[in-house]
């Protein structure tokens, strides 16, 4: 019973070490490939030492892997929800003092004013095919830069070199007011300078504006963050106890 009991629990420990260590440095955690290596791992020795139940150690395995991968993508999921929920936790940059300072955090809140003058509709297409404009777009990239807009703003939105500005990521219906700064919050990412190019027009070369990506769809909602949690429990639960039948004396004959 205690070595069927151990290989159960010893299923479950790579999942408690991933949903640790997600908390501290999730970069090095989240979609790493030790994480469900580590995890497969222990059954591989289990079923070194043991040299039965093949298929249910194999199963075991496969299924603590995919347990301890989804745990610490559900930390992840539900520290960046909290964060998002919790006034301050997020890096705060204001544009009109300046820009996001490298290295750039994975997740931010600025404010600034937003540049509705241009906008890029963003729509769900496969790979090769052209997008239906006559559907509603899935998110819209709007600029957003540390002085409001000035002009005519139907040629696009006008910055400066040197200007701090972002691209925000955002619902297709969201409405802002320009002369006002708004705050944002989402998940950073680079930008392509051609999509730069599309969205705002330089005064002078587009190479010395520095842009970030904001993402305000990518936060994870307190919601979905439990319900990976919960994926994560239903695979570690079933491995273990498979775990548990693969550890059963076999019978005598």
């Amino acid at each position: 019973m205690r070595i069927r009991v151990a290989l159960a629990l010893s299923l479950a420990v790579p999942a408690l070490v991933a949903w640790i260590a997600a908390g501290s440095v999730p970069g090095a955690v989240t979609g790493a490939w030790w994480v469900p290596a580590a995890a497969g791992g222990v059954a591989v020795l289990w079923l070194a030492w043991l040299r039965r139940s093949v298929v249910l150690l194999l199963v075991a395995g496969g299924l603590a892997a995919l347990g301890a991968q989804t745990a610490a993508t559900a930390r992840v999921m539900v520290d960046v929800s909290t964060d998002a929920a919790t006034e301050g936790e997020f890096p705060f940059y204001d544009l009109r003092d300046g820009g996001i300072p490298e290295p750039v955090p994975p997740y931010v809140r600025v404010s600034g004013f937003v540049r509705s003058g241009w906008t890029l509709d963003e729509y769900a297409v496969a790979r090769g095919d052209l997008p239906d404009q006559s559907a509603e777009p899935i998110a819209v990239l709007i600029p957003v830069t540390g002085s409001p807009a000035a002009g005519d703003q139907t040629k696009g939105s006008l910055v400066t070199p040197g200007e701090s500005i972002v691209v925000v990521r955002v619902p297709p219906k969201a409405a802002f007011d320009g002369n006002t700064p708004t705050a944002l919050q989402g998940k950073t990412d680079t930008l392509d300078p051609e999509l730069l190019r599309t969205l705002v027009q330089v005064q002078g070369d587009v190479g010395q504006i520095r842009a970030v990506l904001v993402d305000t769809l990518a936060i994870p909602s307190r919601q979905d963050a439990w319900l990976e949690l919960g994926l994560a429990a239903i695979a570690l639960l079933v491995a273990m106890a498979c775990g548990f039948v693969a550890a059963a004396p076999s019978p005598e004959s």
